[in-house]
Parts: C-alpha cells; sequence; structure tokens
C-alpha cells in the first residue's frame, strides 16, 4: 500500500482535504477519486490562481491561449485611434496600455486591489472599480476584455452600459475556444479553479453566436466581426 502525498495545504484547504485523507492503492483511483485529489491541491484560497497576482495572470493567460495571447492585442488597439481615450473595464493586469502608443489616454478599470497597485507602481492609470455599482467613464473608446463569462446572466446589461458610456466605439474581445469548455476533464477543472473569484467558479463561457446576439441589440451603426486567435473581437460603433 502506498500513500498519495500532494502539496502541503493548511487552513481551509487541509479542512477540505480531510475528506480525501484516506489509503487508496497508487494506480487504482476510478475518475472522480482523480478529479477529487486534483481539486484539492488547486484549492489554495478562494480566488483562483490566475487572480493572485498580475504575474501569475499574465502566465495564466498565455498558458490558455498556447501563444496566440498577442493577437488579441492587435485585433483590440486597431481599433482604438491615435489620440483618443480608453476606459479598459476589468483591465486586469493593464496589458492593453502597453500596447498603445502614448497619445491614447488610457484608463483601467478594475476589482482587484492587488493588480491596481500593481499596475499604478509601472506607472499605468489604473483605479479600482466595482463592476456591479460603479460608473463607467465616458470615453472615445471602451474595451471589455475576457470578462463577459464572470457577469453571465447579467452581462447584457453591462454592455449596455459600457456602450451608453462610449462616445464612439466599444470593442469587446472574449475568448470562444477555452479549457472550460473545449477541454478534457482535467483541462475543465484546472481552468475553472485558476479563474474563480471570491470562491465563485463559472461555468458559462460565451461563443460566437452569443455574442453576435448581445451585441446586435445594441442598436450600432457599423459591427466589425472577427477571430483573433481563441478570441472572438467585435467593434460596436456609434
Amino acid at each position: 500500500m502506498r500513500h498519495i502525498l500532494t502539496a502541503p495545504l493548511s487552513g481551509s484547504s487541509l479542512k477540505v482535504a480531510l475528506q480525501y485523507a484516506r489509503v487508496i492503492r497508487l494506480g487504482k483511483l476510478d475518475r472522480q477519486e482523480k478529479l477529487g485529489l486534483f481539486s484539492v491541491t488547486l484549492s489554495m484560497s478562494a480566488t483562483g490562481f490566475a487572480y493572485l497576482h498580475p504575474w501569475t495572470y499574465s502566465a495564466v493567460m498565455r498558458v490558455l491561449h498556447r501563444g496566440a495571447y498577442a493577437l488579441r492585442y492587435e485585433a483590440v488597439t486597431k481599433h482604438i485611434p491615435p489620440q483618443s481615450s480608453v476606459i479598459d473595464l476589468c483591465c486586469g493586469d493593464a496589458e492593453l496600455a502597453g500596447h498603445l502608443p502614448d497619445t491614447v489616454h488610457y484608463t483601467g478599470l478594475d476589482a482587484n486591489k492587488r493588480f491596481v497597485e500593481h499596475s499604478r507602481k509601472n506607472g499605468r492609470k489604473v483605479r479600482l472599480w466595482d463592476a456591479r455599482s460603479g460608473d463607467i467613464p465616458s470615453s472615445d473608446v471602451v474595451v471589455i476584455q475576457s470578462s463577459l463569462y464572470q457577469f453571465h446572466p447579467n452581462d447584457t446589461a453591462l454592455v449596455k452600459r459600457a456602450f451608453a458610456a462610449a462616445t464612439k466605439r466599444l470593442v469587446i474581445a472574449e475568448p470562444v475556444i477555452n479549457w472550460t469548455t473545449h477541454g478534457n476533464w482535467w483541462q475543465r477543472a484546472l481552468a475553472r479553479r485558476m479563474t474563480r473569484v471570491s470562491g465563485q467558479h463559472f461555468e458559462f463561457r460565451h461563443n460566437e453566436q452569443t455574442l453576435d446576439a448581445l451585441v446586435d441589440r445594441l442598436g450600432a451603426s457599423h459591427i466589425v466581426r472577427e477571430r483573433a486567435g481563441r478570441d472572438y473581437v467585435l467593434a460596436i460603433d456609434k
């Protein structure tokens, strides 16, 4: 008989691990037991690994996008004119700012205090903001990247507010191929754990059809739609 030794756990993670703390034969686990033990090793906090620090966020995004991460920023930035003002909602590590020319007036908004502080230390204009209660400042362009799944089924309201705040254009970039919906069982479990917020898992992910239906109701004058790697990018003009 052998024991399986997982990574050291403490606090609430240790409590969760107790339900799996039994002697088992190595290699004799069924699928459900493997998933359970795998989940325990990832249960280090109520916040997913991706959101612990901007460095981990950047690393996770690059893993999930499999080398195509830069394609999103190429697709998004071409819809942001020089000299324009930009509001980047749920900006994460404010990576978008690094892909814009100095003539663009960038402001990032995010609810993660650690991310906001880190971005400010790097000279980026970012402030703490709660999407549920905070107003969206008016700007030429409003950007929403890889965030809509966190607000489902109320994401329509956020998109309408963002479109109303934009004087020229709303740009949405959302992954439509991802581990949560397209991976095998361990990839799906890992993705759910890495991207949870305040202990909440997000099962829903948009596809091209649901995003099209979402923006077609905005009454836009023109919409540009394109795939950029694993993302579906939409530029919605007023």
